[in-house]
């Protein structure tokens, strides 16, 4: 009988056999046998069971109860017991029979498609085992394959393949004894192994032992990839960027660092490289501190634009040195630092500008004279023009004063892209202003539209969230309004009307106020009636609350105060946690303080959760919160708060 993996040599010694002394009786010796049994996890499978050495020995389906089977009047030896169910991955076992009663324990069958299928012929004799597949890493998959003997490695590398082929596969034997006979990892790069559906792996039957026996017949293990994995396999195998995909307030000064984990096909790379707005890149190969990873940098020939979404491209034509490449196109996309005119004047739409009144640009970023008289221009055209440079407070501010401009005349402005910061910055989009001169007699007719607003009191402070409105006495164009509305110091906010009267407008912000600070709400002359009536302009002041607690937990004098319960801090504006953390203390001093904020934003943060140590029992404490502590814009509590409470026995 021909096998594969095992080698047996029998010895017969039989005294009677060649004795010259006449004919004798020989009994043929009894065979010992045995009972084998296990269970088959989940019995509802109804697995059918199957025992095997060169040929079928014997099969039985499991109980669909108990999961149980049994062979009985099993000769000694070693078998191959191999499990099958409809839905369930193929289950092979290796077992040595030598007690009467031999039990194999539970087999737990997974699900189909499950991680490995290994399909082999029904008359198989013992086959060489195949364990699960192990990712070691984001960049290798292995296939660890075990052997019953020792294997003639380069038969063996000969004989296996992969369907569909797998560049890059390499083969790493682990011998652990003569006896035992080792086994081999089969090294697979990860981007081909989760490019395809199906992954199969055939050993065929001319790999040898090292004793010159072959196998019975070819083996092959099935693998399903989850190919919904390739894209974070490919861009983990391949490199690391700089900047990340999905960054914002990106430096337009930045360069592109592409960190490699492959000696590269530098060539393929800068070919296959993409950058969409287009940007004129340089390239600059280095080689990291360690030495085992390869950089490249991409300078631009100028700054990016402004507020731009930049997308990188990494095409399929990009490989390594040893012919691994790129088997789906990689994407990363990062969004450069806003560069936008923060305010300007007059507004689009605007139908009220005087003709004398200078044009007025205001941004965060410095903006390059130069530039900026190449990208302004007006129509129709407009005699001297002078362009004035000025900073208006953390502002800086583009003025443009030029000669009276006809009454009752459309006029547009246009800034485009060709406007620079001084550090060289491009802006995104460009800027359009249509607006209309005003009649020289409808200033005249201007009426005051406002009936009330609040806050109307300067000297009784409002909370930092609190939202502005104001009232008017008849209905009024939106826009007009919106466009000429102003608050300082400055505030992001939004504007809401009450349906459709457009009487009540809700100023809501949408940050914060600044604590203990006082603002300005202004509305510019030039808004309309919705039967064209002019109103006047308006201003009012409010004051926001100094910070402060407006609840906490323990409460000041209280008894029996738990020693392990964190303290809660509710605060009237949103307070920096790193500043809370540095301005609390506690006395006994305690240890390993953590601040837990409850609220999901940073400009939201006013409930925190105070963690410390366990307290000391029947202790009086006193926790003080400094007047240094801070909101999120830098403002301090100005004066010290105190606790005091005392813990329970």
């Amino acid at each position: 009988m021909k096998s594969a993996l095992m080698i047996s040599l029998l010895v017969l010694i039989g005294t009677g056999m060649l004795s010259c002394d006449g004919p004798k009786v020989v009994f043929p010796e009894e065979k010992e046998v045995a009972i084998i049994s296990g269970v088959i996890d989940p019995p509802r499978s109804k697995a059918m069971v199957y025992l095997r050495d060169a040929a079928l020995i014997d099969s039985v389906r499991c109980d669909s109860v108990t999961g149980g089977y049994q062979f009985r009047n099993i000769p000694f030896g070693v078998y191959t017991l191999e499990v099958k169910a409809k839905g369930f991955g193929a289950v092979h076992k290796l077992i040595t029979v030598d007690y009467k009663i031999k039990s194999c324990g539970t087999v737990i069958l997974s699900r189909y498609p499950s991680q490995i299928q290994q399909v082999t012929p029904e008359d198989s004799s013992t086959v060489p085992r195949f364990s699960k597949i192990i990712t070691s890493s984001d960049t290798v998959v292995n296939i660890e394959i075990r052997f019953s003997e020792r294997m003639d490695t380069a038969s063996v590398a000969a004989a296996l393949s992969t369907t569909p082929e797998l560049p890059g596969m390499k083969l790493d034997w682990q011998i652990s004894s003569i006896t035992s006979g080792g086994y081999l990892i089969v090294r697979v790069p990860a981007i081909h192994f989760y490019a395809v559906p199906k992954v199969q792996l055939t050993l065929k039957k001319s790999a040898k032992t090292v004793y010159g026996s072959g196998l019975d017949f070819d083996f092959n293990l099935v693998y399903f990839p989850d190919t919904s994995l390739l894209p974070l396999v490919v861009s983990k195998t391949f490199f690391t960027i700089e900047p990340f995909d999905g960054r914002s307030e990106v430096d337009v000064q930045s360069n592109l660092t592409i960190t490699f984990n492959y000696e590269m096909l530098q060539s393929s790379v800068e070919k296959n490289l993409s950058i969409s707005p287009s940007a004129s890149p340089n390239f600059f190969w280095s080689r990291s501190s360690t030495g085992n990873r390869i950089m490249l940098t991409v300078r631009f020939a100028e700054p990016l634009m402004y507020n731009t979404r930049y997308t990188v491209l990494f095409d399929t034509g990009m490989m390594t040195q040893d012919s691994i490449c790129l088997p789906v196109p990689v994407r990363t996309v990062f969004t450069t630092k806003s560069m936008r005119l923060t305010n300007y004047y007059p507004l689009n739409g605007d139908s009220t500008v005087q003709v004398r009144a200078p044009f007025v640009y205001e941004s965060q970023f410095a903006i390059d004279s130069a530039s900026f008289r190449k990208a302004f221009s007006i129509k129709p055209g407009v005699d001297s023009i002078k362009v004035s440079m000025e900073k208006s407070g953390s502002l800086n501010r583009v003025v443009v004063y030029h000669a009276a401009l006809k009454p009752s005349s459309a006029y547009t402005i246009t800034i485009d892209t060709t406007l620079r910061s001084v550090d060289g910055g491009r802006i995104g989009s460009l800027l359009e202003q249509h607006f209309f001169t005003a009649d020289s007699l409808k200033p005249d007719t201007a009426k005051n539209l406002v009936q009330s607003w609040f806050p109307n009191d300067s000297i009784n402070p409002i909370t930092t969230v609190q939202s502005v409105w104001i009232y008017f006495n008849q209905q009024t164009d939106p826009f007009s309004v919106e466009s000429r509305l102003h608050i300082s110091p400055s505030v992001p906010f939004k504007a809401e009307w009450d349906g459709t009267t457009s009487l009540l407008l809700t100023v809501r912000p949408l940050q914060p106020f600044r604590s203990a600070t006082t603002y300005t709400v202004t509305l510019d002359s030039g808004y309309t009636s919705s039967d064209g009536l002019y109103g006047k302009p308006l201003a009012f002041s409010f004051t926001t609350e100094p910070l402060m607690l407006s609840s906490y937990t323990p409460c000041d004098g209280q008894i029996n105060v738990s020693r392990s319960d964190p303290f809660r801090f509710n605060f009237n504006t949103p307070v920096d946690p790193v500043s809370l953390k540095s301005s609390i203390s506690f006395k006994p001093a305690t240890d390993s303080l953590v601040i837990t904020a409850l609220d999901s934003s940073l400009t939201h943060h006013r409930q925190f959760l105070v963690h410390r140590s366990s307290l000391i029992a029947d202790t009086s404490y006193t926790v003080t919160l400094q007047g240094s502590l801070c909101d999120i814009y830098g403002v301090s509590m100005g004066t010290d708060f105190t606790i005091r409470f005392k813990t329970g026995k």
